[in-house]
């Protein structure tokens, strides 16, 4: 038959808990407070700008990182604000280095496509989600 501690291990056991439970807390607190959020649409309103709508509502902070290649261009959105959605979204432009051609826009949050398609009447031109890679 196993004994059952004694209280001196049992008071050891709950404190070495409470500090593990508060060490992982402080950590997860501490950490920079960012989150990768997924763009809504995509317009490409010059060869090199894009607006962006993201999944972010009222962000104090929306970090942009773009890498650009020959055939795509992903774009990786992180936000310090909570999800946005239908009725709050926040904006950003995205400047890229060279003209949009026809490489395919790549949200990094998630992989999915999006295609710019031609300029109607001198309009933006609206970027499509398409089925992820």
């Amino acid at each position: 038959m196993v004994e059952p501690l004694p209280t001196w291990a049992r008071v050891l056991l709950i404190v070495g808990v409470a500090a593990a439970v508060f060490v992982a807390a402080i950590v997860w607190w501490a950490g920079d407070g960012m989150r990768e959020v997924g763009i809504i649409e995509a317009v490409a309103r010059t060869e090199t700008e894009l607006g962006l709508s993201i999944s972010a509502c009222n962000a104090a902070r929306n970090d942009v990182d773009v890498v650009e290649t020959d055939e795509e261009v992903v774009i990786t959105v992180t936000s310090s604000d909570a999800p946005g959605g239908d009725d709050c979204a926040d904006g950003v432009e995205v400047e890229l280095g060279a003209p949009l051609g026809s490489q395919t826009l790549i949200d990094g949050s998630n992989g999915d496509r999006l295609v710019c398609g031609h300029e109607l009447e001198g309009r933006d031109r609206r970027c499509s989600r398409v089925n992820a890679p």
